[in-house]
C-alpha cells in the first residue's frame, strides 16, 4: 500500500545517505521508515512479520550508521534489535526462513565484528558457534560464509590458538578461490550465450521477418481499435454535454466541483514542492549533528515539525570556551513560522558573531533589537516574534535567559524549573531587559529546554492535552537512561499519546547531561 511504498522510499534514501557518510540525514530517514512500518502494523497486523522483517533490516542499517559515528553502545543496541526479530521469525516460520537467511546472517556477522573490535573474543566465538547450523544451511550466502571463516581466523589468532586460526584461514582462502572460479565460469557462460544468440539470429531471420510483419499488422489493428474507441468516447462526451445542458444547474455544480478539485490538487502539489524546497533551505540553518555531538556529546534533540517546514528551531554557537544553545518557538508553524525562524536564527547568529555577546540576557536583548529592525522595514506593522530558552555553558557554570520559555534542571530525582521573562523576542509594549540566571552544575545534572508543542498535544483516551506536569513526570521517570535512549522513549511516548489525532504544533525538545 501507499504507506509501505513511503516506508521503502525512506529506507532507500536513508541507505544512500549512509553510503555517502551523511549520518544525520540517514538516521532521520531510517527513523521515519520505522514509524511508517509501525503505522502499518497499528492499522492492520496481517503483515506483522513482513513489516518486522523490513524494520529489522533498517535496524541493521541504523547500527551501521552508528558504526560510522564510533558509537558502539548504540550500534550494539540496534544490531540486537535486528537480530532478535530475525531469530524469532527464523525459528517459527519455515515459509519466511529462506527469505530472511541472508539478512539474518548479515546482522550476526556485524555483531561478531563489533565483539572482535571490542576484543571480546570469547563472546564472539560463542556467538558464532551458536549459529553454525545457520551458516551451513543450503541457502546460506557464499560471501557471508567466507566472512564467517575470516572472523573465526581473527578470533583464534587473538586467543593464541594458531592451529584453529590456520584451519579457518585455509577455509577462507578456499571460499575466495571458489568465488574466483565461479566468476570465470560466469564469463565462459556469457561467451557461449553470445555465440548461441548469434547463431539463433542467423537461423531465425526468416521467423523474425514474419514476426515483424505480424507486429506491424497488430499495430494497425490496434490503431483502428483506438480510433473507434476515440470516436466512441467523443460521442459519449457529446451525449453527456447534451445531458448536462438539460440539467444545467445540478450538473454545472458537479462540473465546477470537479474542476476546483483538480485545481486544488495542482495547487497543493505546487505548494508541497515549494515547501520541500523551503525545508532544504531551513535545514541548512540548523546546526549539523556532527557539531552538536562535538560540543555537547551527551545530548539529544527530538525535532518533529507539524508540517514540512517548522516555526520551531534549535540553535548552537560557541564564543571562546562558552557553548551557547537554544530552542526557539516562532509565531505560527508551517511556512509563516519557518520565515520567522530564519529571521530569528539570523538575529541570534549576529548577536554572537558581530556583537560578541555570550551573556544570555544581553544576547536576547540584542536579538530582539535586530529582529524588530528587520520587521520595521515592512510598510505594514508586523507583530511576529519568538519564544526561546537560551543557555550558555562554560565549565560547570550554566547561565540561562528565556522569553516566555523555561529551563528544567534534574538533579538526584528532583526537577527544578527556572522560568524565563514573560515577554517575547519581538515587538512588545512593556519590553524590559532579559534576566540572566546563573547556576553551578554538578556531574550527572540533566538540562532540558523545549517548545510547547509536546505538552500542548492532544491525545490519550480522552483526547486531552499532555500538559507540562505529565511532561515533568516523563522526564523524571527516564532520568537514569542514556540520553540517546531518552530520545527514543520521548518520541515513542509522543506518538503513543497522539495516536490517530493530528499533530497540532511543531515539537522540539533538547536534553543535555553533564
Amino acid at each position: 500500500n501507499t504507506l509501505a511504498l513511503i516506508a521503502w522510499n525512506y529506507s532507500d534514501i536513508g541507505f544512500n545517505y549512509l553510503r555517502n557518510y551523511k549520518t544525520k540525514k540517514a538516521l532521520n530517514y531510517f527513523e521515519n521508515s520505522i514509524l511508517k512500518w509501525d503505522n502499518i502494523i497499528q492499522k492492520d497486523n496481517t503483515y506483522l512479520d513482513k513489516c518486522n522483517i523490513e524494520k529489522a533490516k533498517i535496524y541493521t542499517y541504523i547500527g551501521n550508521t552508528f558504526k560510522n559515528n564510533n558509537n558502539n553502545e548504540a550500534r550494539q543496541k540496534y544490531y540486537y534489535k535486528s537480530y532478535n526479530i530475525f531469530k524469532e521469525i527464523y525459528e517459527k516460520d519455515d515459509i519466511l526462513k529462506d527469505a530472511i537467511i541472508e539478512s539474518y546472517q548479515q546482522v550476526i556477522i556485524e555483531i561478531v565484528k563489533l565483539k572482535v573490535e571490542l576484543e571480546n573474543y570469547q563472546i564472539a566465538l560463542q556467538f558464532l558457534n551458536n549459529h553454525k547450523e545457520l551458516f551451513n544451511s543450503f541457502h546460506s550466502n557464499h560471501h557471508l560464509n567466507s566472512v564467517q571463516s575470516l572472523l573465526y581466523y581473527k578470533i583464534f589468532k587473538n586467543l593464541n590458538q594458531p592451529k584453529k586460526a590456520l584451519e579457518y584461514f585455509e577455509k577462507y582462502t578456499l571460499f575466495m578461490d571458489s568465488t574466483t572460479s565461479n566468476d570465470k565460469i560466469k564469463e565462459l557462460n556469457k561467451f557461449e550465450l553470445k555465440l548461441q544468440l548469434k547463431q539463433d539470429s542467423i537461423n531465425n531471420a526468416h521467423q523474425k521477418e514474419i514476426a515483424a510483419k505480424q507486429y506491424e499488422n497488430d499495430i494497425n489493428e490496434r490503431e483502428k481499435k483506438q480510433l473507434i474507441l476515440q470516436i466512441g468516447i467523443s460521442a459519449l462526451i457529446l451525449l453527456l454535454c447534451i445531458g448536462l445542458w438539460s440539467y444545467i444547474q445540478k450538473k454545472k455544480a458537479n462540473h465546477l466541483i470537479s474542476i476546483q478539485k483538480q485545481l486544488v490538487e495542482e495547487k497543493n502539489k505546487d505548494i508541497i514542492d515549494s515547501m520541500n524546497y523551503a525545508r532544504r533551505i531551513q535545514s541548512a540553518i540548523l546546526p549539523p549533528n556532527s557539531l552538536i555531538q562535538k560540543q555537547l556529546p551527551n545530548s539529544f534533540i527530538f525535532y518533529l515539525p507539524k508540517d514540512i517546514v517548522a516555526g520551531d528551531f534549535y540553535w548552537l554557537e560557541t564564543l571562546g570556551k562558552t557553548i551557547l544553545f537554544a530552542v526557539a518557538d516562532c509565531t505560527g508553524h508551517g511556512i509563516p513560522g519557518a520565515m520567522v525562524s530564519v529571521i530569528g536564527n539570523n538575529s541570534l547568529n549576529r548577536s554572537v558573531r558581530e556583537h560578541k555577546l555570550s551573556k544570555p540576557g544581553k544576547l536576547l536583548d540584542k536579538a530582539r533589537e535586530i529582529l524588530i529592525k528587520e520587521f520595521e522595514k515592512s510598510e505594514q506593522e508586523v507583530k511576529d516574534g519568538m519564544d526561546i530558552s537560551l543557555c550558555a555553558i562554560n565549565g560547570n557554570q550554566l547561565e540561562f535567559a528565556g522569553a516566555n520559555n523555561p529551563v528544567w534542571i534534574v538533579r538526584n530525582g528532583e526537577l527544578t524549573e527556572t522560568r524565563g521573562d514573560s515577554q517575547p523576542i519581538g515587538k512588545y509594549d512593556n519590553a524590559k531587559p532579559f534576566t540572566t540566571h546563573q547556576f553551578t552544575l554538578q556531574k550527572g545534572d540533566s538540562i532540558y529546554i523545549f517548545s510547547d508543542g509536546f505538552a500542548d498535544q492532544f491525545g490519550g483516551e480522552k483526547g486531552k492535552k499532555f500538559k507540562k506536569a505529565n511532561f515533568k513526570k516523563l522526564l523524571l521517570s527516564i532520568e537514569d537512561q542514556p540520553m540517546s535512549e531518552q530520545k527514543v522513549i520521548i518520541e515513542k511516548e509522543f506518538q503513543k499519546w497522539k495516536g490517530q489525532l493530528e499533530q497540532i504544533d511543531d515539537v522540539c525538545v533538547m536534553g543535555l547531561r553533564i
